[in-house]
C-alpha cells in the first residue's frame, strides 16, 4: 500500500483534485512506501506552516533516499543524517527520515 497521511484529503486513486483542499494549511505530512501516484505536482500543490514536520518511510535506505530525491523533497525541506532511523526488526526493519519544513505560506 502507498500513500499520503490520512490527514491529508488528497489519496492516490481519488476522484478529487488538488481545489478540493482550498485554504488548508498543513503542520506535517507522512509518506510512507509511495508510489508512482505521489508525485512533484500533488506535493509542490500543498501547503504548509514554516516549521512542519516531514516523515518518509521506506522498506530500506536506498528506497529512502530515492524518493527523496524522486521527490525533489530537498527542496522545500530540510533533513539530517542523524534524523534517519531504522526500526529494530532483524527480519525486515523499515527506515524513515525526518524533516521540516523551511519556507513560509505563500
Amino acid at each position: 500500500s502507498s500513500g499520503i497521511n490520512a490527514e491529508c484529503p488528497l489519496r492516490p486513486g481519488s476522484q478529487g483534485n488538488m481545489n478540493s483542499i482550498g485554504d488548508v494549511v498543513f503542520g506535517g505530512l507522512m509518506l510512507y512506501f509511495t508510489s508512482q501516484h505521489i508525485n512533484t505536482h500533488i506535493l509542490k500543490d500543498l501547503r504548509f506552516v514554516k516549521g512542519a514536520k516531514l516523515c518518509v518511510i521506506a522498506k530500506d535506505r536506498d528506497e529512502l533516499r530515492e524518493e527523496i530525491l524522486r521527490l525533489d523533497l530537498e527542496e522545500n525541506w530540510r533533513f539530517r543524517f542523524r534524523d534517519e532511523f531504522r526500526t529494530s526488526s532483524k527480519d525486515r526493519p523499515i527506515y524513515f527520515l525526518t524533516g521540516t519544513h523551511m519556507n513560509t505560506i505563500p
